[in-house]
């Protein structure tokens, strides 16, 4: 495997350590919200930047490469990265069998360091402000109504649970080799929109993992989410005929 040098700008590695990641990925979080992506969508997105372009990127000797996509600020990088999955007939079929969500999140990740958004003057910022906890759900004011989430509760729910569905049992590893590996979705029990208050976070009860056709349908019905006992219900169900 040869590798694939990408041309680069000159903020390739700005972010290195596991809390400016954590607060990027956060204000990322509420861009794809401005952006109106619903909360699968937006999930969806991030679970691609930290895992799924990752591993494609090593897969295929792209250097330089990252542990997450949210360790680089660099448009040019991350824009070079998007024109060989488009121009290169292998890349892009892998994109598109995972249904462009490559391409399509790499594209968002530009548009996301092309706004308002600096990521140095914000995680200087953050890093001299309180210790991070738990706590979630807090309101921002924007274009609509924002609810904080942390990604170090997705961590720590991941930590216990795992990365198999909740629900279903799939797993993206078993399924998809390395493309797959430490990829799941996680739900919030208790939507934080129906909380509306900032609140802490039990990350082993208060969180799941899902995966994305689960999460889907959780959702499936607009305003409140089915209950995750409910939904296991209809589930189980379904598959015990």
């Amino acid at each position: 495997m040869s590798n694939i040098i990408l041309e680069t700008g000159s903020d390739i590695t700005k972010i290195t350590t596991g809390q400016e990641l954590i607060l990027v990925e956060d204000e990322f979080y509420t861009y794809c919200v401005r952006m109106k992506l619903d909360t699968n969508e937006a999930e969806r997105m991030i679970n691609s930047l930290v895992a799924l372009v990752p591993d494609f990127l090593k897969s295929h000797g792209f250097k330089p490469d990252f542990e997450s996509m949210f360790m680089t600020c660099d448009k040019t990088y991350v824009n070079t990265i998007v024109h060989h999955i488009k121009q290169n007939p292998l890349f892009n079929l892998e994109d598109r069998n995972v249904g462009n969500v490559l391409s399509n999140s790499l594209e968002l990740y530009v548009k996301f360091l092309s706004s308002e958004f600096d990521p140095r003057s914000y995680i200087y910022k953050k890093k001299n402000e309180e210790e991070p906890d738990f706590a979630e759900g807090k309101v921002r004011e924007s274009h609509g109504t924002v609810f904080e989430r942390k990604r170090a509760n997705r961590l720590a729910c991941l930590s216990v649970h795992g990365y198999k569905c909740a629900v279903c049992g799939f797993d993206f590893e078993e399924n998809y080799g390395e493309l797959g590996k430490e990829f799941i979705e996680v739900h919030h029990i208790i939507p934080l929109s129906q909380i509306r208050r900032e609140y802490i976070i039990n990350p082993e009860k208060d969180l799941i993992p899902l995966c994305s056709n689960c999460h889907s349908m959780i959702h499936r019905r607009g305003g409140e989410a089915i209950p995750i006992k409910e939904f296991k219900k209809i589930y189980d169900q379904l598959h015990s005929l």
